[in-house]
């Protein structure tokens, strides 16, 4: 029982001391887009511990082009914006030309390479060997 706990915690401590993110933008490189390439980016080291992995879609411009973000995402850094895991529609406050994008964020390493982010494998683990401990 002692060694399970040990294994919780120690699994999960590093991922909340640094958090790594894919970083890119696709403005500069394509491989950023919608179809996510990888294997052609490293995840970063985000700087501090108030920060998620973030993914930001903006609606597609005349022509189709759809404007990808992919980051370390610094809590409290947008006005407006619901910070929890998931995806959540966001408008710019007072911005003449109402700017919006989609903004998904997530708290696991490079979490930020899927097209809709979901909890992964190892949360569900983590979650489930929690439960089996407090029984």
């Amino acid at each position: 029982m002692i060694l399970a706990r040990g294994f919780v915690y120690l699994y999960v401590l590093p991922a909340v001391w640094s958090l790594r993110c894919y970083v890119c933008d696709n403005s500069a490189n394509g491989a950023c887009g919608e179809y996510f390439k990888m294997y052609q980016f490293k995840a970063l080291n985000c700087p501090g511990s108030d920060f998620k992995c973030g993914k930001q879609t903006q609606p597609p411009l005349p022509g189709g082009w759809v404007g990808v973000i992919r980051s370390c995402y610094q809590m409290n850094s947008l006005p407006g914006i619901n910070e929890s895991d998931g995806c959540h529609h966001w408008t710019l406050p007072a911005d003449p030309d109402n700017f919006t994008a989609t903004l998904c964020f997530c708290s696991e390493d490079m979490c930020n390479r899927a097209g809709v982010l979901k909890p992964t494998f190892h949360v569900a683990l983590v979650l489930a060997i929690s439960v089996l401990m407090c029984r």
